[in-house]
Parts: structure tokens; sequence; C-alpha cells
């Protein structure tokens, strides 16, 4: 059957000009409709001198049409894909890309006065370099959670994030912003609710929603927040000026771009066509195998560093729901060990000592210094993982101390830190084996990074996505009674700011770290609340 039967208009009043969208009517599953609006710019085109600065608001043509069937393009970027559903890969990129998209229930259109839904802002992963608003189709949560999604295009890599005088950094972060402040103008038009906002991201975008709640100029902007998977206290989520990448990348980029030195180089950056732009990415991508573009301070949206700006408090008390994959650093392990031809991805797969310390603790990121236990150069750090002789058990507890390191450990940190200063905080670990997800011989690997996605977006509902042309035959019954679960979580959080888990049925009693000193396991056949002491 077709996903799509009709086309729906919706005039935006509360926009200038008072423009006109065309959305597409998606049946889901259970025979629900979800309206999709996709493709709405939410600011200029950061196009000629807009290239480096920050972002203007989108202004229309009195009665203006706008055909919102399709998604716009995704940001500038070098499009491969080391972890599963990153990037829509029907979308072109290119330089217009600050586009959102909105998922709401049909019924509103018929009510009077208009419902009013919880909204969840959505900011993709795909460290601060790769990804797009409309890798998920956001119709099974919009349904099943009784939600409006709001997915967002920002500015990724060198446009996105940065570091050069005269420039404005963490234009990303900033893109991020004024969608947000396009909800608050617009969402009611969509029936939700701009009081109830609930920013939700995962892994690079998981640290841009940490650093939006602790940023002293979004107070107005949300309610509540949901980090997945990633932090800006992760060594890789912050420009620290200290790594040996981190000087050196922006002098490379302006001499691999032919434009002198970088104090006269943004003129010469903003006059390059977009092919010049993305052939010095290019050659910046074979130099740096590990793009780390990233945020920084700049003194007014990020005022201090990430541990420090939490322990300030100078921003607004919203309550959090954080959540990890057991098994985060099994990709990423696979990733650095793939760039160094270390093949770890087979159950029998062995890696010797010397291999888990030039591929850990030896990786410039170390020198970033977001991360406490590296103080004394790793050392301590990898004794405690690192095992005797079994080379399959080295393997697996590289996976591990990837993923402690990089993303588990950050995450943690930061919300024993919010919990610290009064702030409510709500924990879950992911730990959900799919029923078909991955082959026998690389079983080991577990519950991967991002894997708990496809559960809080309805995936397992969803027949076919005719956004991203995902099939998902790969789950079974079981998975959608875990989809309901995730989804009943993060859309209570959204509603009321207090999340509710249940699973056929059986509700589990889950407090706040906070208070309660709990986190919510996810498990394969069970939700069960464990202590942290």
């Amino acid at each position: 059957r077709s996903p799509v039967d009709r086309l729906v208009s919706l005039r935006l009043t509360t926009a200038p000009g008072s423009p006109t969208l065309t959305g597409r009517i998606i049946h889901t599953d259970r025979s629900s409709e979800v309206v999709a609006f996709a493709g709405i710019p939410y600011a200029e085109p950061p196009l000629g001198a807009l290239r480096f600065s920050l972002p203007v608001k989108k202004t229309f043509h009195p009665d203006e049409k706008i055909e919102a069937r399709y998604p716009g393009d995704s940001c500038l970027q070098l499009i491969y894909a080391p972890f599963p559903f990153f990037v829509a890969p029907q979308n072109k990129v290119s330089e217009d890309c600050l586009y959102l998209n909105v998922f709401t229930k049909e019924p509103w259109l018929k009510s009077s006065p208009p419902s009013t839904r919880p909204v969840i802002f959505y900011l993709h992963g795909g460290s601060f370099s790769n990804g797009d608003g409309i890798s998920r189709d956001g119709s099974g949560l919009t349904d099943y959670g009784d939600v409006v999604l709001v997915t967002v295009n920002y500015r990724l890599g060198l446009l996105g994030f940065p570091d050069l005088p005269g420039v404005t950094p963490n234009l990303g972060l900033w893109d991020a912003v004024m969608a947000l402040q396009w909800v608050q103008d617009n969402i009611g038009g969509f029936g939700g609710d701009k009081n109830r906002v609930t920013i939700m991201g995962e892994s690079a975008g998981g640290a841009l929603v940490t650093y939006l709640h602790t940023s002293p100029l979004t107070g107005a902007l949300f309610a509540r927040s949901i980090p997945l998977s990633g932090s800006q206290t992760a060594p890789w989520a912050y420009n620290s000026r200290q790594s040996w990448e981190e000087v050196h990348k922006w002098p490379t980029l302006v001499e691999k771009a032919g434009c002198g030195d970088e104090k006269s180089a943004v003129c010469c950056l903003r006059n390059l066509s977009t092919y010049e732009l993305w052939d010095v990415m290019w050659e910046m991508s074979q130099i740096y195998q590990m793009d780390t573009w990233a945020p920084m301070v700049d003194g007014v949206l990020v005022t201090s560093k990430p541990v420090q700006a939490i322990q300030d408090g100078h921003f607004t008390e919203r309550p959090v729901l954080s959540g990890i994959c057991a098994d985060e650093g099994v990709h990423i392990a696979m990733h650095m060990a793939g760039s160094s031809n270390v093949s770890i991805e087979l159950n029998n797969a062995t890696m010797t000592k010397e291999q888990f310390w030039d591929l850990s603790v030896g990786d410039p990121l170390n020198q970033n210094g977001t991360f406490p236990c590296m103080s004394d150069g790793g050392e301590a750090l990898v004794e405690l993982y690192r095992p005797a002789d079994d080379g399959v058990k080295m393997k697996e507890q590289y996976a591990k101390f990837m993923g402690d390191w990089l993303l588990t450990c950050p995450q943690f940190t930061t919300a024993d830190e919010l919990a610290a200063v009064g702030y409510t905080v709500y924990q879950y670990t992911f730990d959900y084996k799919w029923t078909r997800a991955i082959d026998k011989d690389k079983d080991w690997q577990g519950t991967l990074h991002n894997f708990d996605l496809a559960f809080i977006f309805g995936l397992p509902f969803s027949s076919r996505s005719p956004f991203t042309e995902v099939y998902p035959d790969v789950f079974g019954r079981r998975d959608r009674a875990m989809s309901k679960a995730m989804i009943g979580i993060v859309s209570s959080f959204a509603a009321t700011g207090k999340p509710i888990a249940q699973i056929d049925g059986k509700e589990i009693c889950w407090g706040d770290i906070t208070s309660s000193e709990e986190i919510l396991v996810v498990g394969t056949n069970e939700l069960r609340a464990e202590s942290l002491t």
C-alpha cells in the first residue's frame, strides 16, 4: 500500500507573509493519519555574505506558497555512513539547508478550538559534521506518542562550527536557537503547545541539547530536555583549543583553500564556490580521519567550559531525561580499529595489548582534557580495562573502554553534575536486543550506539518511510512492544516532565537520580529500576 494518499494545506498566519504550506498525509500501520510538513525554511539561506554568519530569520512574500511535501536539502557534508540510519540517502546536500520538518496528528486539523499537544524538537547526531533532520521519520513517534514532532537541519562541520578570527563560533548551535524561536512563534498553528517544548538529540545532537540546556539565553525556548548518547562533557563535543588537531586544523584548512593566513581568510572562504569548499572538506578528511568540529566558549551562547557551565547554574531549572545504550563503544571501536587496518567485527576477532593502547589513549582526543580520568595520560584507566592475555576479551574490553570514555562516562557525568546542583534528572540504559538486528557471528556487538532511536521514533510501526525509504523488516512483535514502551517514556516526559515506564501493561516504579538514585534499565525481556548505590 502507499503510505501517502492525499495532501493538506495550512496557512501559517503566525509567520511573516502568512505563507501557505502544502504537506502530505501519512497513514501509519494502525491506520491513523499523521500530517508531515517537510522542508519548511526557518532562516534565510546562509549563502554569499551570510556564509559564516549568524542565521537570519526567514521572511516570506505575501501569500507565498511553500511545497512542504518533500524535505529540504541536507547541510553541506561528506556523505558517508559509518553508523546505521545516518543520513537519508536520497537527499542532496547544499548550503541552502536551514529547513525543519513538522509531524502532527491529523485530527488536530478538524478540532475547534485546535487541540494542543506537547512538542518534541529533535536535533540529529553525526559528529557535528554529518546527518540531517529528515533521516528520522517522525510518523510513528507522533502517532503513538500523541506529540507534535519537529526535526531540524543545522549547519555542520567547518560551516557550522568555525574557529576563525572575525567569525562567530557555534553557528550550528545558533541555527538551533533560531529554529526553537520559530517553534515558539509558529507551532501553535500545527496543534503544538509552545509551553511544553522538549528538546531531544542523539550523539552530537545530544551534546547540542546539553549546551542549549545550560545556556543563559534559552530559558524561554523550551521546558525540558532529552540528551541521548551525547553530552557537552564528552571529549569530542568541546573545542578546548588544546589538542594538536584543534590547534592546527583551521590553519591547515585555510592553507588547503589557498586563502593566505587565518586573519585574512574569511573573505576568501566566503568567495569559494560550494564545490571548491567541498573539495577542501574532502582534503581535510584525508588528513584528519576523526572529525572534531565542535562547539566552543563564545561568551554569549556558551559562556564557560562544559562542567563549569553546569556547576555555575546560570540557566533555567528544567527536568532532564538522559539515555545511553549498553554497548556504546562498539561502532566507535570498529571504526577506529578499521582506520588502522585492524578488523574486530567478528566474535572471534582478537586484539593485542599494543593495539589497545595505540587505538585508545594514544588517540589525539586524549589531549582535549575534559575527561578527568586521563590526568595521568590514561595509564591507570587502560590497566583497569585491559585484560592480561585473552585477545578476544581484549577486543571486547577495548570497545567498552571506548564507549565509557567517549560516551557513557560523560553522559553520567553531566547527569550527576546537574543532579548535584539540584535539577531533576532521570536516566535510562538501553540494553535491548533486536529480534534480528545482528548476525550470529557478530553478536558480541550487543546494543549499539543509537539503537534506542529506532524504538523511540516508532520504526517497528512504519511499513515504509516516504522520506528515508527504510524498510524495517528486522522487527517482530516483541520489538513493537518495546517501541511502545520507549515512545511512552519520552512522550510522557514531554507531556508532564516525569517519564512513565511500562511494558505489556505493567508500569515500573522509576525515580530520578536526584532524589532516589535510581536508573531505568531497558532489558531484552523487561524494564527494571536499579539503584546507583
